[in-house]
């Protein structure tokens, strides 16, 4: 053991003895400087509080996130009725690709041309008695704001599915236009009817086909199913129209890219770190601080004449640019891809949640037909079978990054309470 001791300290000054000559003192400094006024005063100063930073975990405070959460709903819906309100006003001046049925007074979409996409809104009321916060009315308000803004408005159509064991308790409905396609599932039913006996995350899954069955009556290109809660943010359409354009486009070559099952236009923001299993996020990470380091080494080099030690330069700006991207997280670095539309990142799609799907018309069906075979029970519910369906059969399922959909549900519809507003 003596022995062996003695080996590792002469193996340690003979690496030291090595190093000195090209010690850098100011290098030592300069780099200690950075550290301490990186991590010390500018990072706290920036990200305290910043959603998703690693000094978020310093203050969280529920209830105080929970009144925060609720404040802001409620501007947003002050702001989606009086829109509504508007649109309703003008509306005869923004009806696009409909028609009247002769002898019914309800309306369809004209799909002659051939639809492009059909966007279905799933809905049902919540929290009735307690806090409401009508989530459902400012998803469709910013739909409706979204589409009036487009100009390929013939490509999209908008439908809603009221699931909601008695839609006509559904007050919400009142503020979309008369015109807007309605399918209801349970309109004519008694309180015997086994719908009634069904696990909440069953009837979950029943509704979620069939919503997805009525969407497919017409026939799309591709089908958008949005839950209730997930508001489409402003650039939705203008991403998702190029995207689709460069995977149609890349179809042609690539067989494989073609025959995509699925995007996903949403994943919970706490699940897009970089500390996660994800393929993708780990050579990322490396990727960036490669970037950050080389940038920071050409720098300095350039600037002094005195020989260095290149590894040790590098390998701590390299700690240094990990440690900066992990503060303040990966979620709030991909929201500088939101400056272009061509700069939006298609993953494979992660495991987990459902508000906001873009299915191809084969993609649609194969879920519908899988689903409707498989019973869905606590700790398995739609999202977790649409999961071992894609790992089953091995299916193209995409995520595009960063989300064009925010989850606004504070209230959930399975639980019908509040629940953790760092998990929304």
């Amino acid at each position: 053991m003596t022995i062996l001791r003695g080996k590792c300290w002469e193996c340690c000054c003979r690496c030291l003895r090595r190093c000195l000559p090209y010690f850098d003192r100011r290098l030592f400094f300069c780099l200690t400087a950075l550290y301490a006024v990186t991590f010390v005063l500018v990072l706290p100063v920036l990200c305290w509080r910043l959603r998703h930073s690693a000094f978020e975990l310093l203050h969280k405070d529920v209830e105080k996130e929970q009144a925060l959460l609720q404040r802001e709903n409620t501007m947003r819906l002050n702001k989606s009725i009086a829109y509504l309100r508007s649109y309703n006003r003008r509306m005869p001046s923004t009806i696009h690709n409909l028609k009247n049925i002769p002898g019914n007074s309800k309306t369809s979409y004209d799909v002659s041309d051939g639809l492009y996409m059909a966007a279905t809104i799933i809905t049902l009321s919540r929290a009735r008695d307690v806090y409401k916060p009508m989530y459902f009315t400012q998803v469709v308000s910013e739909f409706f704001a979204l589409i009036d803004d487009i100009l390929e408005k013939n490509k999209i159509a908008l439908f809603v599915c009221n699931v909601d064991l008695q839609p006509e308790n559904h007050n919400e409905m009142l503020y979309i236009p008369k015109w807007i396609k309605v399918f209801e599932k349970y309109a004519n039913i008694s309180i015997k009817d086994p719908v009634y006996a069904l696990s909440v995350i069953e009837k979950e899954k029943r509704d979620y086909v069939y919503c997805l069955e009525q969407t497919l009556r017409f026939n799309s290109t591709y089908v958008l199913l949005v839950e209730d809660d997930a508001v489409p943010r402003r650039e939705l359409f203008p991403v998702l129209f190029n995207i689709l354009k460069e995977h149609e486009n890349a179809g042609i070559r690539n067989s494989r890219r073609q025959n995509v099952t699925f995007f996903k236009l949403y994943h919970p923001e706490r699940l897009l770190g970089y500390i996660s299993l994800e393929v993708e996020r780990i050579p990322e990470l490396i990727s960036m601080c490669v970037i950050v380091t080389s940038v920071f080494v050409m720098i300095y080099v350039n600037r002094i004449e005195k020989p260095i030690s290149l590894s040790f330069l590098c390998i701590s700006i390299m700690v240094y640019s990990c440690l900066v991207l992990l503060v303040i997280g990966r979620q709030n670095l991909i929201e500088l891809r939101r400056m272009s539309k061509f700069l939006y990142q298609v993953t494979p799609a992660p495991s987990c949640c459902t508000p906001a799907m873009l299915y191809t018309n084969d993609g649609a069906k194969i879920v519908s037909n899988y689903l409707t075979g498989v019973n869905c029970y606590p700790k398995f519910g739609k999202d977790t079978a649409i999961d071992t369906l894609v790992k089953e059969k091995k299916l193209n399922a995409k995520l595009i990054q960063p989300n064009l959909f925010k989850h606004i549900g504070l209230v959930s519809a399975v639980r019908g309470e509040m629940i953790d507003p760092y998990v929304v």
